[in-house]
């Protein structure tokens, strides 16, 4: 029994390993199901067994590749406001460092960011998106707030304007890092954003337009 388990587990991972080279190679909305089980070297009737459709595959995906968004702000919690900025800069700098050394992790993203079509045949998929984007924008304004709480961030501070900076930075500079990398084919030949995001965060904590 044990090992039908882990060879079960087995193959669900090498599924999740299949269906992030197949989005990444031919984009959620025209991957199909097939492509995956081939993909994975398995029968469709075992990726059946672990999935009913790509939004599972594509959630179970998620769930395996992505650092918690929860754990972090447990880790910000009660922080003053030194040690709240470097906490912040380092777990960003973490996510861009995983781009530009792990490539699984690099064609994750890709997929996330770039190859989720927003196509009606595409409807579900983009709603889980929908779904992801708006708890990480939950969580990320939990965090502004409770740094306020704590005067880890001045009282005056704008909680829903320093959200949406913050969000907006790591993804925008994460989406030109990656479309740089697509269009290059190389992801040496491209300039590491690391220091970019290191440069801005710095430049809001001294903001005057986080205050209200």
């Amino acid at each position: 029994m044990k090992r039908c388990k882990q060879d079960a587990e087995k193959t669900k991972l090498q599924l999740i390993d299949a269906a992030c080279e197949v989005f990444y190679r031919e984009g959620v909305a025209r991957a199909t199901l097939e492509q995956i089980a081939r993909e994975a070297g398995v029968t469709r009737g075992a990726l059946y067994w672990h999935f009913n459709n790509k939004v599972d595959i594509l959630d179970a995906l998620f769930q395996e590749t992505m650092p918690s968004i929860e754990a972090l702000q447990g880790r910000l919690v009660g922080l003053q406001a030194d040690d709240f900025w470097l906490g912040l800069e380092q777990h960003y700098i973490h996510v861009l460092h995983r781009l530009e050394t792990e490539e699984r992790f690099r064609k994750f993203c890709t997929v996330m960011h770039l190859k989720c079509e927003q196509t009606q045949s595409n409807a579900q998929v983009v709603d889980l998106l929908k779904q992801y984007r708006h708890t990480w924008i939950q969580v990320t304004q939990n965090i502004v707030a409770e740094a306020v709480a704590s005067t880890a961030l001045p009282a005056q501070t704008d909680v829903i304007l320093t959200t949406k900076l913050l969000c907006s930075l790591l993804v925008g500079i994460m989406v030109a890092y990656l479309g740089e990398v697509e269009e290059k084919k190389d992801v040496s030949k491209v300039v590491s954003p690391e220091p970019m995001l290191t440069h801005m965060l710095r430049l809001m904590r001294q903001s005057p337009m986080l205050k209200n």
